[in-house]
């Protein structure tokens, strides 16, 4: 009997965590110089703003630079927040600046402003040459869970 109750509670308790949302990977590719379309994957952070961005259908924004290592875009949408200070920034990182600002970062940097994580993208030596000087059209392609 006891046996069955340890199995009963032990099924019971991991129930939540079969039911927990996932956080998709999504794919973002950025569209060359010379047209061509390039494909890089992310990781979404498991918070309530990547789910939030993951429910935009096939989102593409015109991204700007901004001090020669990142690129943002304000969302049609605010997110939910959940800021924290994030002093050391790393190459890949996607991240929220207020409630509507997308910022994508193609070198590490050094912060002193808060941000919410969204992901993280782990092909970083090919962003810098992807998303050059200028603006560039970035668009996030989120898998549907089967």
């Amino acid at each position: 009997m006891k046996k069955w109750l340890a199995l009963l509670l032990a099924c019971m308790l991991l129930v939540p965590l079969c039911a927990a949302e996932s956080v998709p990977e999504v794919t973002v590719s950025f569209r060359a110089e010379n047209g061509a379309e390039v494909c890089l994957t992310a990781v979404l952070a498991d918070n309530d703003t990547a789910r939030a961005l993951a429910l935009m259908e096939d989102a593409v924004f015109l991204m700007a630079d901004l001090n020669g290592n990142e690129k943002f875009a304000y969302l049609p949408a605010p997110l939910a927040e959940n800021a924290e200070p994030i002093e050391q920034i790393r190459a890949g990182d996607i991240l929220l600046f207020g409630s509507k600002c997308l910022v994508i970062f193609y070198q590490d940097a050094v912060s002193a402003y808060n941000y919410t994580r969204i992901g993280h993208i782990a092909q970083v030596e090919q962003l810098a040459s992807l998303l050059g000087s200028g603006d560039v059209n970035v668009r996030f392609l989120f898998e549907k869970a089967e």
